[in-house]
């Protein structure tokens, strides 16, 4: 009996190891385009694009971000940065607590993007671990 029982856990275990993970939880964030969710993203999507036809956007269009890490925490301060290719920063944001709501007006973002010759725009989460969100491309 001692012999299936050990055989099952050794098996168990060779079986489990393809659905490891590294972590157990991970940090989500929803990004809205006005006051409609755009799209849902999390950590484990390294540089997902979205894009805007210049011809569409509307004069108080926004683009706004929602975070949420897997401590959350009411107190904490969340800083979401845009910055170019070459990583110059180009303007950051603030917000307090987990799922504040981070807004870019998609006007200002054009501006910036038309002063700095770029067609690209990159969001970065800045709190405890940098990290891309996602990239904006501008047509």
């Amino acid at each position: 009996m001692k012999r299936v029982v050990f055989l099952f856990l050794i098996i168990l275990g060779f079986l489990s190891q393809g659905k490891s993970a590294p972590c157990d939880t991970i940090d989500f964030y929803w990004i809205y385009y006005n006051d409609t969710v755009w799209v849902k993203l999390n950590q484990n999507m390294y540089g997902y694009q979205l894009k805007i036809d210049k011809i569409n956007i509307k004069r108080n269009d926004s683009i706004s971000i929602k975070y949420g890490t897997d401590t959350p925490g009411e107190d904490r301060w969340n800083s979401i940065q845009l910055e170019d290719d070459k990583h110059t920063l180009l303007k950051e944001n603030i917000g307090k607590g987990d799922w504040s709501r981070i807004s870019f007006s998609v006007n200002e973002l054009i501006k910036i993007a038309t002063i700095c010759q770029i067609k690209t725009l990159y969001f970065y989460y800045n709190n405890d671990n940098r990290r891309l969100l996602f990239q904006l491309k501008l047509e």
